[in-house]
């Protein structure tokens, strides 16, 4: 879900239509009495969706409604520019890495940036695609950062279904020393864990790691792990979501498996950086 940049209207998508699933959009313009839709914006069997509203006013696109989701692994795109009523053609990254889960965020000049996690065996990465023209054409990706895991790795507390290595990323739209920072979240295997979603769940650790940017995602970096690293043996942590409010903070949630001493138990965990990712 999101919401226009005035809060008035409430934006959501999810899975639906008949047959495979497509993506499909609806808004509510009451404050969620009511819901109008679905508009369906993919034509083709899709999963993972995702949704961001450009809500800065530097930005010429603000207003924009842009939507993330892959379709046979294969990263789309597509964007509205009138509040919902109609959704771009999508684009097709045909031409890079597959993955599976993705996410798209936008700065204070209005430059959108999509995160996926590639799918190769071996060789997997967390990449970003930029757009500076609000949607219309996206740049060459850039690796963010190496994975050791691939898409999705057994742990005890996720041994069937298992856990899943996806991007959440958001800006730092404040005035503050870090505006304009770009992070990403995702979920990795650790150095001591088995590697490329291959182990078994009891040779296998999760963390979460977080990357950032300062130069418009041309290079980037890694925070301080967000969690403590000395158990990673014992404990695991998966599944992080992302936000950086108004003021620059940089808020973070996740699965922790600390209080199950077999990693079969799961809580969920909140942090938050006031430094940028330092502490």
């Amino acid at each position: 879900m999101d919401w226009s940049p005035n809060g008035a209207v409430a934006y959501a998508v999810s899975l639906g239509g008949s047959g495979s699933f497509r993506t499909v959009f609806y808004k509510s313009t009451d404050f969620g009495a009511t819901w109008q839709g679905p508009v369906q914006v993919s034509f083709a069997g899709s999963d993972k969706e995702y949704i961001h509203v450009d809500k800065s006013p530097t930005s010429p696109f603000i207003g924009n409604i842009y939507i993330t989701w892959h379709q046979g692994n294969v990263m789309q795109f597509s964007r509205s520019t009138d509040g919902g009523t109609t959704f771009s053609t999508p684009t097709t990254f045909a031409g890079a890495e597959t993955g599976i889960g993705s996410d798209i965020t936008t700065d204070k000049q209005g430059n959108i940036y999509y995160f996926w996690p590639s799918l190769p065996s071996g060789s997997a990465e967390m990449w970003v695609s930029k757009s500076t023209d609000g949607g219309v054409t996206f740049g060459a990706p850039i690796q963010v950062y190496d994975l050791k895991g691939r898409f999705d790795f057994a742990i005890p507390s996720m041994e069937s279904r298992r856990a899943f290595i996806y991007a959440s990323a958001d800006v730092d739209r404040s005035n503050g020393p870090h505006a304009n920072r770009i992070y990403v979240a995702f979920t990795d295997e650790t150095p001591n864990s088995a590697g490329n979603g291959g182990g078994t769940a009891a040779a296998s650790h999760g963390w979460v790691q977080v990357a950032y940017s300062d130069n418009g995602g041309t290079t980037w970096q890694v925070t301080t792990t967000p969690h403590a690293t000395a158990d990673e043996l014992t404990v695991d942590r998966y599944h992080p979501w992302l936000d950086v409010d108004d003021n620059g903070a940089v808020h973070l949630a996740f699965y922790d498996t600390r209080n199950s001493p077999g990693r079969t138990g799961v809580d969920f965990y909140y942090v938050v950086s006031l430094d940028g990712g330092a502490t």
